[in-house]
């Protein structure tokens, strides 16, 4: 029975990915063929990214948690160590392209500063760890604004995440920051 019941969950798994995968690759934007977790997630906190953001409400308590644990972290396994902090961006705060998607799910979407290259998370985030000399903040906005011009789009059209030029352009930059270190 249960070896039945995990097949029957395998394959339906495996037709979820794939439909993702499929969705993602699609290179026109339809509400229909969008990652069903970020439309989701959009519906049950339609403020998610505001408040990521610029650090409003749960998301503030949620920062202070993470902050906690990253600086316990550091403190305990960064001594002599150089610590690189790379901030990525929503795809939202990187072009209007992506902002105007989004609109389509919640035509309430406010898109207020969002392309703002210091914004509250990163500046939070560069004043906590400025006491740190080994810690880096790195904020990725303002490279991949400037390279989403040149190689657009860094960003799946029916997904959030960056696709293949994204990542690439991520290592590059990475390869230059740790380059410069050396």
């Amino acid at each position: 029975y249960l070896n039945y019941k995990f097949a029957q969950l395998s394959f339906f798994l495996q037709n979820d990915i794939k439909h993702e995968h499929d969705a993602k690759e699609k290179s026109v934007f339809s509400i229909e063929n969008y990652a069903e977790r970020t439309k989701m997630n959009l519906k049950s906190e339609p403020d998610h990214l505001q408040s990521s953001v610029f650090l409003k409400g749960k998301r503030k308590e949620d920062f202070i948690e993470m902050q906690e644990k990253l600086t316990d972290l550091i403190e305990e396994y960064g001594e002599n160590k150089e610590i690189l902090l790379l901030v990525l961006p929503h795809c939202t705060q990187v072009n209007k392209r992506y902002r105007e998607r989004f609109k389509k799910f919640n035509p309430d979407f406010e898109d207020l500063d969002l392309d703002r290259v210091e914004y509250t998370f990163v500046e939070t985030l560069k004043q906590t760890y400025s006491i740190h000399p080994s810690v880096k903040v790195v904020n990725a906005l303002p490279y991949l604004q400037q390279v989403d011009q040149l190689y657009s789009p860094l960003y799946f059209t029916n997904d959030p995440h960056l696709n293949q030029t994204g990542n690439r352009c991520i290592s590059r930059l990475l390869k230059g920051i740790l380059e410069k270190g050396k």
